[in-house]
């Protein structure tokens, strides 16, 4: 059997990365849309809502918030159960999430 080997070119490189790139961009943006749609209803002020955001790094993207007391109400604390709605903007949409890296 012989060996192929395929050397990618810098500017296609540069395409593929931009597009990945774009497409993580586009994740984030979904999961944080869906992270705030999930508080709907859980905040008062509105505050932990409106500090849900996403960051785009190195082919990686980071929905959160810097809030300090979006761990407890994340995770629930006492007789609290929490409402765990970074990971549901994820695990409930799984294959929406899918279908956007696809795309």
């Amino acid at each position: 059997m012989s060996d192929i080997t395929v050397i990618i070119n810098g500017a296609v490189a540069d395409e593929i990365d931009k597009m990945l790139e774009h497409k993580i961009e586009r994740v984030g943006q979904f999961a944080e849309n869906k992270a705030k749609e999930n508080m709907q209803g859980h905040n008062r002020s509105g505050i932990l809502r409106a500090s849900i955001s996403h960051d785009v790094n190195d082919l990686t993207t980071t929905v959160g918030t810097d809030v300090e007391y979006a761990v407890p109400f994340h995770e629930g604390h006492g007789s609290f159960s929490g409402v765990p709605f970074l990971r549901d903007a994820v695990y409930n949409h799984v294959s929406e999430i899918i279908n956007i890296l696809k795309g």
